[in-house]
């Protein structure tokens, strides 16, 4: 998201406060996509996400529990000999929601140049004073309008600092990894659902998706088939080690927020219907959804691997965990 070249890369790494996630993408042999995902506890305290505070605390640790996920590259061999053994490996890096603020902007047009998005985009931002521009790169993911009587165009836009950003990007590089894409982990669950369910390219539906990680929250409004509303917020729940209440306040806690993010919604699209609401969550959650269900009255999906099985994709060894699945969007075929 933050700076693609080329095809997506084949690897990808994930990195949270609490979990390192290590995913690589290889081919069957009737050519259809397959993942292999690994995961790692992260020291406490090595990695504490903020937009605005540095990151990356014991990099020392966090360094070697990386080079032990990641392994030694395999290359390639050419007449009887190892080939490519050292060469760095392109991955796409996904960050913590906590590293980045987001918003969503709402344009009448959008011009074709990057340049002159990028302008007009950053231009809106500090009319409304929504996000911090100095010392930021911003990126944006663009929907459509449905219908011409609606704005031309929902805008999503992370702002991370760049000093941030520069943190992990070292931190890989010093592993012998070299991000080519970086993004943020609640947005691509996002598009790997959006894929996954069949709706990647327009739909109608109104609908709430919330992606919980990392003791966070964040909350996508979609109205008519586009993001019209997003909200994140860090220190939801505690860790899974350092808990501070039970599985039923935790997931109370969650309700109340998404209630709070329905209702500032609403001021701005009174004529939202939300009946349906997406889960993408790690399996220690599994039980949120009744709660979600019953306390707001709607029908509640759980993001899983079986979402991906229309899609031809499958498990080739690994962790097979739901915390796996951001890695498996940073490396969506």
């Amino acid at each position: 998201m933050l700076g693609l070249s080329g095809g997506r890369p084949k690897y990808c790494v994930t990195i949270g406060s609490q979990t390192l996630s290590w995913g690589e993408r290889s081919r069957s042999w009737r050519g259809r996509p397959r993942y292999r995902c690994l995961v790692s506890q992260i020291p406490h305290g090595a990695v504490k996400a903020s937009p605005i505070e540095p990151n990356v605390i014991d990099r020392p640790a966090l360094e070697e529990r990386l080079r032990a996920l990641v392994g030694t590259p395999r290359g390639f061999r050419i007449g009887g000999w190892a080939v490519a053994r050292d060469l760095p490996r392109s991955v796409t890096l996904l960050l913590p929601d906590w590293s980045v603020r987001m918003t969503v902007l709402s344009l009448e047009r959008l011009p074709r140049r990057w340049e002159e998005q990028d302008a007009l985009i950053r231009w809106r931002l500090g009319q409304d004073q929504r996000l911090p521009l100095v010392g930021a790169k911003i990126v944006w993911q663009t929907f459509p309008a449905s219908c011409a009587a609606e704005p031309s165009y929902q805008v999503v836009v992370v702002s991370i600092q760049e000093n941030i950003l520069a943190e992990y990007e070292s931190l890989c590089e010093s592993t012998g990894l070299i991000p080519r894409e970086v993004g943020v982990t609640s947005l691509h669950l996002f598009n790997l659902w959006l894929r996954a369910s069949g709706t990647h390219k327009t739909f109608l539906e109104d609908l709430v998706w919330i992606s919980c990680s990392d003791g966070g929250f964040t909350c996508l409004v979609i109205h008519r088939g586009r993001p019209v509303f997003i909200r994140n917020k860090p220190a939801i729940v505690a860790s899974s080690t350092h808990r501070n209440g039970t599985d039923s306040e935790l997931s109370m806690r969650i309700v109340h927020e998404i209630q709070a993010s329905i209702l500032s919604c609403r001021e701005s699209y009174p004529e939202l219907t939300l009946r349906r609401l997406v889960v993408a969550a790690a399996d220690e959650w599994a039980h949120l959804a009744g709660t979600l269900e019953h306390e707001l009255n709607m029908t509640v999906d759980r993001l899983n691997w079986d979402h991906l099985a229309p899609l031809g994709w499958s498990q080739h060894g690994g962790n097979s965990s739901s915390t796996t699945l951001p890695t498996v969007a940073g490396m969506a075929a």
